[in-house]
């Protein structure tokens, strides 16, 4: 969303080795509840319209949980 589609994830591989153990880190992101999740103004303009409304992180967390189990 924030990125409008401008900017996809990269495909993702981890390279390891014999010597040293892997070590992994999660890290979490939780804006607050009454935050507004929308495209980037500056990515933006005449030539792309956003692909995505605005709206509340409370709200993108009720439609996650409402659709838990589903896919």
């Amino acid at each position: 969303v924030r990125s409008n589609n401008k900017y996809k994830s990269v495909h993702y591989r981890v390279v390891t080795n014999k010597h040293q153990p892997r070590v992994s880190l999660a890290m979490f992101y939780g804006p607050n509840e009454d935050t507004i999740i929308d495209p980037i103004e500056d990515l933006v303009d005449k030539g792309h319209s956003p692909l995505y409304r605005s709206y509340r992180c409370a709200e993108f967390i009720n439609e996650f949980h409402k659709q838990e189990g589903t896919r």
